[in-house]
Order: structure tokens, then C-alpha cells, then sequence
């Protein structure tokens, strides 16, 4: 049993200080300097000294590392690593210890640590440590991510090595078996002469392949971008880089590797050798082409190279979908416009995507720069009332004219028989040619209302928007599914701005919806204090004769609005002098501390002419308190309405309400405690809160034969929204896998008659326990998505793992139908 070198040397950064590990008991790692001790675990600081090129024996290649560029929503503008790596060793079911016998007998006795490698010229510079226990069961992954600049990514490769009592240990000749182990470290470390001497003396034959993987030297120069190894293999055997794709042992081709591990200038030297770029598709791969492998994984470079050798962007037809197709999902716009060379999409490459849910798509990964540059292309968020609201949320805006010409460009004012989704009924089943392959994901809507374009712009206080809209031919007096309206929706967001582009456009102020609530009533029932005061200021009013008039009093003491309240009760408005018939206003002022309507009521002289009217008691509460819980989404009679969208973060928050129950049993006077930090919940979050409060119906008081009102404590609690689902690329340890037997998509009948192909691609999110969650038509052939989406839906899959835990992932179905 061989060892390496002395000066190959395993350290942990303490306080400054270089410690060396000594022994391993269950998650700790012992570590000593030679005089003192301590306890750390493998998340520490590591380093790995010495010269790896003189250990070469004892390194291993990861079998799996990955580098691509990090992904899409955390790229920063400069960002000192772009790039990202992730290293390991995976076998999700390679049996007991498989991991542990590719070293000498006797290292699997007890835990050892795998020592993760980022090498660059023969040097670590990076490490990371795993510990290893001593059996592993069937599911064994230990993985390590490294935050790259583009020129370690380029020049550097992943190996591994073992640590075990003090020194590292020689793996057996397991890997690349049948070739020259000299002339495969001269290819991982570019070593040219070396590589060059072995090819003269005839002790090697360039065109042999590993009897493993059918992998060549010219594959691991590659893979490992060492181009002075390469250019050696391409004079000694030209072949190598027109090698194709092996489909029985799912070997890729040179090229294709190189593209995988980003290695830019790998590619140049293969495209000059005349690597085929236009390989067929791998089912091993969810990138089809080496085009959409190099869109994958965000290197400008080698896209650029590839488009000007010649790659195509649709690919072979049995490709399941295109480098196009692999750009929208990526959501990157720098890169789109890169592979399309600046140019205008075709219409021949947006056809499937019109009527998809794309869009949708990309605003639920916060991609709003794609979703923007697809509308630029024609699609059209028109059909879907959330996604245009949630672009104009997120798009942030409202002093963008190109922006607003935009959007009034591709919408177009509702249709009043506008309805759901048509959708393709499945007739007949068929086994399709499905490829499983996560990349990135979310969810549908069914049946997703249509969306007025004028009233989401209001709501979204887009006032530019808001004036073009108007222009272009929008109804002020169209109204959504509560006959609310435009005017309505501003007033509830507290959207001043664009309430003043309605009114001076003729928005007509006292306006009421089905429930016969005017704007201004709207907006004191969202706490919308600015947009309450325009309105008061333009004239309106509240009506007494509105069946929640007193709510709407009872808002405007709330927030201590003086210029409402008064003009109510000059009116006589409450009648008996109370509000709910249990407090007076000026008790509802003292409870609220509304200081301006305390002062003014108590003021107030008695009208002209008449009496001042004997002044009435307010009922006070019993000291007793009633506690009251919903969670919002929880099915009750009194379910809470929730305002949640659903491709926005929100945390977990808990809303704690004390309210009045009068003699009704109505819970009254709601005031809104402060979160523990002493700040206040969201504002929508309250009112929904208050108003799930305001519906419930309480146990009547009884205390002496008389019903007197009491406390009530509410606590409401909405569950966290928008938990990301982890990407497949960069966080999953164990990919999902689909179960079988699983539903096949039934055929559209009038396709199938005709014999028309088909292909669907669908994004999904599937949940911890392997169902799926949501499910986002990416692209489809005319009446083929409806039943992709009902079948996928049935599906059951193993769940994504990551460090041995379920997790939420996102992934992407493309589906090919042959009649």
C-alpha cells in the first residue's frame, strides 16, 4: 500500500493558525498544530499544500464535476466568480462501501476524509473536505461547490483524494482501464513532451479507448482543457476529433465534453479540426446539441464559436428541444441575443411558444428581463390576469415610456365573452419518446382569467402606462369580475399617481362595484390613507345608505381622517350616536388614538336650533378574552383570503389582532399588533387578517341576563410563499427519478387522424414527497399541451436529494409525439 509524499500536506485554518488532521469521530475531525488540539468539522477551512503533480498517482478524476456559469437570478454585473464548479463522488445505487473499494484493502475499516480538489497547473487551489463514513448503504454522495473566476474555470479541473490516519492513499487502476496511466497524467496536466515522447516510442496508440466508457486520450484532454496535449493527439491522429457520439455506451465526443466543462479554447482548437457541430441528439443529456450544452452552461465564447461554425439552432429533428429553447429557460437576454447574433427571433422559432405559459414561466424564476424581451418578440401576457399583474409588480417601471409603448402595444382591451384556456382533449393513448431532464421550472393556473390590461396598470400605479392605455381605446368604466374598476384598483393600492391620470381623464369618482362600495370606500378598507384624501379631496364622499357604511367610518377613525368622520356625523351618521351599536366615536378615537377626531368630535357644537341630544355610553368590553387562531390556506368556514401571488417571496408571518366582539357577535375595532422586531406586518397581510376577522361569527357574552361585548385576541398566520425550489444543476445531489408505471399523454384525435408529430415541453415543480406541485407549458404544438400537462401531472417520482434530505426541485419534460 503505497503513500504520497511528504510534502503533500492536508491543513485547517483556525484563528491563523495551520493545523493537521489527526482522527475522525462521527461528524468531528480532529486537528492538531503539534502542541494543542481542537475539535472541527469538514465545513472548516482547508487547503491542500504540496505539489499534486509529483502525487499524481495518488489523485483520482471526479466523475462527475460540473462547471457552468452561476445561475441566471444571482449573476451580479462584475461578479468576481462568475463561474461555479461542483466536484464529488456519486453513486446512488452502487452498493455497500462502492465508493471505498476503489482504494487498498483496509481503508474502508474505519472514517476516513475525501478531499475535494480545485487543481489549477498542479497546484489545490481550492479544497474541500467530506467525511467518509465506513459504509455507505446503497446511496453514497459527498459533494463540493467552488465559486470560479473564468480564468480558473478555464485552466483548472476537479480531482479527488483520500485522507485516512495521517496520509493520503493510491486509488486501484479502476478508471480510463486500458489506457497508459503515464500517457493519462501527461493529458491531465498538459504536458505536451511528456504525451509527444510516449506517442514517438510507440508505447501508446492515440485512437485506443478505455475499455470503461470507450473514453480516449483526446476525450480527457477535452474534458480537462489541456490544448497542448490535444494538439498533439489532433497532428498523431486526426480521427479523434471527428470520433461520434457512442449511444450503446453513452460515450460523448470530444467536443461535446469540452463544451460541457466550459473549456473555451478546448472548442476553438476541435471547430478548427472540423468537429462536427451539429452532433444528433444524446438521451443521456437534457442539453440535445452541443449548442444547447454550451447555452446550458452560459459561455458566451463557446456559443459565439459554434453559431460562426455553423451549429444549428433547431438542431436534428429528433432533438427534444433546441439551444432556442434552452436560452428561454436559462433567462439569460445577454445570451439570447448572442446566439441569435443580435438579430430578431424568426417567426418560425417563437410559433410554438404563442399562447404557452412562458411568460409565466419566467416570472416565477424572477426572470424579468427574458419575460420583457419576449414580449418585445410579440408574445402577449393578455391572456393571463396574474402574469400581467406580477410583470408590472416586479418590472419596476413607472417612468419607462418605452415600457409603457411596450405593453400597450401587445395587449389589447378584454373581450366580453373572454374566457379560459382551450385546450386539446386526449382521445387516445400512445408511448411517446419522453426525455426526463430537470433544468429549471413552475407552475399553472387553470383556466387563468384574462387580463384588463388598465385596471393592472392602475393597480400597479404605472401611470405612464395608465395614460397610454386610456389613449389607445381602454374603457375608464370596465370593470373585472366585482365590477370593480380601474379607479377602484388604484384607490385599494394606494396608487395616487395614477388615480389622478383616471379622474383627469373622466373616471367617474362615485362609481360603486357589485357590492355597491365606491372607491373611496375601497380604499379605507385597505388602509390607503393618500388615496382616501385625493378622493375627499376631488369631491367624494362616503354614503350612509352603503350597507358597510360604518366599516367605512370606523376605517376613516382608524386612520384619524378628520375631512370623512365629520362630514358623517354632521349627517347624523350613526344614528344612535354608536358605532355597531357598542362604542360612541369618541370612545373608537381613544381606542385608536385618533387625536385629530377626538379633538373635532369633542368640539363638535350641537346643531342650530336644536338640543344637544343626551350623550350615549359606549358598552365596555369584559375583561374576559376570547382566543381566536386561522391559518391562511387552511380550509374553515371562515378561511382566511389570502393575498398571496404566487411567484413572490414571502416569509412565514403571524398577524396578532385585538378587537371588541359586540352584541352581534362581530368582532369590531381590530387594531393590529407589531411584529417581535416592533415592526408592522404587511400591509395586505393586515387587512386580510382583519377582514378574515370581521367575518367570523363569535359565541354572544352573557354576563347578568345582558349580552355586554368583549376582547378577542386573534392570531392569524400565512405560510411562507415562493420557498425557490433547489436548481438541478448546482444544489441536487440525487436527481429526481420518475416511477413507473406512469401515464402515457393521450394523442389529440384530429392530430392523430392526420398523423401530425408533436412536441411539448413543460417545466414543473415536484414537492418532497415526488409529487408535482405546478406544472408551466414552456412551448407546444397546437393542441398537444393539455394532455402533456394532465399526464405529468399523475406522474409520481423519487424526490431530489440534497445531503441525503428530500427536497423541492425544478425540472423540465420535453415530450416528442410520432402518430
Amino acid at each position: 500500500m503505497s503513500t504520497a509524499r511528504a510534502d503533500l500536506r492536508l491543513v485547517c485554518e483556525i484563528d491563523g493558525k495551520a493545523f493537521a488532521p489527526r482522527s475522525i469521530s462521527g461528524n468531528t475531525i480532529e486537528v492538531t498544530d503539534g502542541t494543542e488540539t481542537r475539535q472541527t468539522g469538514a465545513d472548516a477551512t482547508w487547503r491542500l499544500e504540496g505539489d499534486l503533480r509529483a502525487n499524481a498517482a495518488f489523485l483520482r478524476m471526479s466523475p462527475n464535476y460540473t462547471i457552468y456559469q452561476r445561475g441566471f437570478r444571482h449573476r451580479v454585473p462584475g461578479e468576481k466568480y462568475p463561474m461555479r464548479a461542483k466536484a464529488g463522488i456519486s453513486h446512488s445505487q452502487g452498493g455497500e462501501s462502492e465508493f471505498l473499494r476503489q482504494w487498498p484493502d483496509g481503508v474502508s475499516t474505519s472514517r476516513a476524509l475525501l478531499v475535494v480538489v480545485w487543481m489549477l497547473d498542479g497546484r489545490a487551489a481550492d479544497a474541500r473536505v467530506r467525511i467518509v463514513p465506513p459504509t455507505q448503504g446503497s446511496a453514497f454522495i459527498r459533494n463540493a461547490t467552488f465559486d470560479l473566476t473564468r480564468e480558473q474555470a478555464a485552466a483548472g479541473q476537479a480531482v479527488l483524494l483520500l485522507w485516512k490516519d495521517g496520509r493520503f492513499f493510491e486509488p486501484r487502476q479502476r478508471e480510463f482501464h486500458g489506457l497508459d496511466k503515464e500517457a493519462v497524467h501527461a493529458v491531465i496536466f498538459d504536458d505536451a513532451v511528456r504525451l509527444q515522447k510516449l506517442i514517438s516510442s510507440r508505447r501508446i496508440k492515440p485512437m485506443t479507448a478505455a475499455k470503461d466508457g470507450g473514453l480516449t486520450l483526446m476525450h480527457l484532454a477535452a474534458r480537462a482543457g489541456s490544448v497542448r496535449a490535444m494538439d498533439v493527439l489532433i497532428k498523431a491522429a486526426p480521427k479523434l476529433v471527428r470520433a461520434e457520439a457512442n449511444e450503446k455506451s453513452q460515450r460523448a465526443t470530444p467536443l461535446e465534453l469540452a463544451i460541457e466543462k466550459s473549456r473555451a479554447e478546448a472548442v476553438e482548437r476541435l471547430l478548427r479540426a472540423k468537429a462536427s457541430v451539429n452532433l444528433r441528439p444524446m438521451t443521456r443529456s437534457y442539453a440535445s446539441t452541443p449548442l444547447s450544452a454550451a447555452v446550458a452552461s452560459g459561455h458566451t465564447g463557446i456559443v459565439r464559436a459554434l453559431i460562426e461554425a455553423g451549429a444549428d439552432l433547431f438542431g436534428p429533428r429528433s432533438a427534444s428541444y433546441s439551444a432556442f429553447d434552452t436560452a428561454v429557460i436559462g433567462g439569460d437576454v445577454g445570451l439570447m441575443k448572442t446566439l441569435l447574433g443580435g438579430k430578431p427571433p424568426s417567426p418560425e422559432l417563437l410559433a410554438d411558444y404563442k399562447d404557452s405559459d412562458v411568460l409565466r414561466f419566467q416570472l416565477r424564476l424572477g426572470q424579468v428581463e427574458m419575460a420583457l424581451w419576449l414580449i418585445e418578440q410579440g408574445l402577449s401576457p393578455n391572456n393571463d390576469e396574474t402574469t400581467l399583474r406580477t410583470l408590472l409588480e416586479t418590472a419596476d417601471r413607472q417612468n419607462d415610456a418605452s415600457f409603457a409603448r411596450l405593453i400597450t402595444k401587445v395587449v389589447k382591451p378584454p373581450e366580453s365573452d373572454a374566457g379560459g384556456n382551450a385546450g386539446a382533449t386526449a382521445q387516445s393513448t400512445i408511448g411517446p419518446d419522453l426525455l426526463n431532464t430537470p433544468l429549471a421550472v413552475t407552475s399553472s393556473t387553470p383556466n387563468p382569467r384574462p387580463a384588463n390590461a388598465l385596471i393592472e396598470a392602475a393597480r400597479a400605479d404605472y401611470p405612464l402606462l395608465v395614460r397610454e392605455l386610456v389613449a389607445a381605446g381602454f374603457s375608464l368604466d370596465e370593470t373585472d369580475s366585482i365590477g370593480a374598476s380601474a379607479l377602484h384598483a388604484a384607490a385599494a393600492t394606494n396608487a395616487v399617481e395614477s388615480m389622478r391620470v383616471l379622474l383627469e381623464h373622466g373616471a367617474s369618482i362615485n362609481a360603486t362595484d357589485s357590492n355597491g362600495a365606491s372607491a373611496l370606500d375601497r380604499a379605507l378598507a385597505e388602509d390607503a390613507i393618500d388615496a382616501a384624501r385625493l378622493l375627499v379631496e376631488k369631491g367624494a364622499r362616503l354614503d350612509p345608505e352603503y350597507k358597510s357604511a360604518q366599516k367605512s367610518l370606523n376605517a376613516a377613525l382608524r386612520m384619524d381622517m378628520t375631512e370623512i368622520v365629520m362630514p358623517m356625523v354632521d349627517a347624523g351618521f350613526p344614528s344612535d350616536g354608536k358605532l355597531y351599536r357598542t362604542w360612541t366615536l369618541r370612545r373608537a378615537a381613544e381606542h385608536y388614538q385618533a387625536r385629530a377626531c377626538l379633538r373635532a368630535l369633542n368640539e363638535q357644537p350641537a346643531a342650530k336650533g336644536k338640543t344637544r341630544r343626551k350623550r350615549p355610553t359606549s358598552i365596555e368590553p369584559e375583561n374576559y378574552t376570547h382566543k381566536l387562531a386561522m391559518t391562511a390556506g387552511k380550509a374553515s368556514p371562515d378561511e382566511v383570503d389570502d393575498p398571496r401571488n404566487p411567484f413572490l417571496v414571502r416569509p412565514e408571518t403571524t398577524v396578532e389582532i385585538k378587537a371588541v366582539v359586540d352584541k352581534s357577535g362581530r368582532a369590531r375595532f381590530c387594531t393590529v399588533e407589531p411584529l417581535p422586531d416592533g415592526s408592522m406586518p404587511p400591509l395586505a397581510l393586515q387587512n386580510a387578517a382583519r377582514h378574515a376577522l370581521e367575518k367570523h361569527r363569535f359565541p354572544r357574552g352573557q354576563s347578568g341576563g345582558s349580552l355586554p361585548a368583549y376582547w378577542v385576541s386573534f392570531t392569524c398566520k400565512f405560510p411562507a410563499l415562493g420557498d425557490t425550489p433547489v436548481n438541478s444543476t448546482d444544489e441536487i445531489d440525487e436527481m429526481f427519478v420518475i416511477q413507473e408505471p406512469r401515464a402515457a399523454p393521450g394523442y389529440p384525435l384530429l392530430a392523430k387522424q392526420k398523423k401530425i408529430p408533436g412536441h411539448v415541453l413543460l417545466a414543473f415543480v415536484l414537492n418532497e414527497k415526488g409529487r408535482v406541485e405546478m406544472v408551466d407549458v414552456i412551448k407546444a404544438t397546437p393542441d398537444f399541451a393539455s394532455s402533456a400537462v394532465a399526464a405529468v401531472k399523475l406522474w409520481r417520482f423519487r424526490p431530489a436529494k440534497k445531503d441525503g434530505v428530500p427536497v423541492r426541485a425544478l425540472g423540465v419534460i420535453p415530450m416528442q409525439f410520432t402518430p
